[in-house]
């Protein structure tokens, strides 16, 4: 009778690392943190770049994902 707590002892939570091949992700802003005013980029070397950029927001009872693609053409 009346409140009690409960504990789970369990392992650390570990993420998966994924392979992206050549592509690597760039995280403008983690779960916790402020959303930072300007997000800049600079390309290595010249080129046209297909760029994606996807938006999560997670709830305790739903996910939600924006996805915006666009090509970037860098001159020399």
């Amino acid at each position: 009778p009346g409140d009690r707590d409960a504990y789970a002892v369990m392992n650390k939570l570990e993420r998966k690392v994924s392979n992206f091949g050549p592509d690597k992700p760039e995280s403008v802003k983690g779960g916790g943190t402020e959303m930072p005013r300007d997000f800049s980029y600079a390309f290595a070397e010249p080129g046209t770049y297909e760029t994606i950029l996807v938006g999560r927001s997670k709830t305790l009872t739903d996910e939600t994902e924006t996805v915006c693609r666009f090509t970037v053409t860098v001159k020399p």
